[in-house]
């Protein structure tokens, strides 16, 4: 009876060593740097950024294509109600192909159609960019967290996630 009160007392022990290790381990990768929760706001800002892109094209031709057009900030929530958080409109300014275009060239274009359609705040982690123009074809690259994340072709609209 003694030694059957001794091994439930060590499986007991070794137990509580085990869900104390998991749980030490569980808590520090939730809290890390590089826990995957953190990057939500990211990703739901270059969705965001690539779903204001085609709706500014949606209405650069229901509208005749225009020099501009202008979209609403109001998002809607589950049962498309507007949603107040963020309220007003925004000018884009489209090019003759009928896609956002920014007054500034490079880089800083980049940016500006980005802080325009994707991302009005700052992100958690420093948002950085590349710009390249081989030939005719513009690209943007976008790194976030030290990681290319997104490519965006502004003659085409085109956005590429690479995560």
């Amino acid at each position: 009876m003694a030694e059957s009160k001794q091994n439930r007392f060590y499986i007991t022990l070794a137990t509580l060593v085990l869900v104390a290790l998991f749980g030490s381990w569980i808590l520090r990768s939730m809290f890390s740097e590089q826990a995957g929760w953190r990057d939500a706001e990211f990703e739901t800002a270059v969705s965001r950024f690539d779903y204001n892109i085609m709706l500014a094209r949606v209405d650069w031709m229901r509208k005749g294509q225009p020099t501009d057009v202008f979209l609403s900030l109001t998002e809607g929530d589950q049962e498309d109600k507007p949603n107040e958080v963020m309220n007003g409109t925004i000018r884009v300014l489209m090019s003759r192909t009928g896609w956002p275009m920014a007054r500034s060239q490079g880089v800083n274009g980049c940016l500006e159609l980005w802080h325009l359609l994707g991302h009005r705040n700052n992100l958690n982690q420093e948002l950085t960019v590349q710009y390249e123009n081989a030939g005719q074809r513009e690209l943007c690259r976008f790194y976030y967290h030290g990681e290319e994340s997104f490519l965006f072709y502004p003659e085409s609209g085109q956005v590429t996630k690479l995560y």
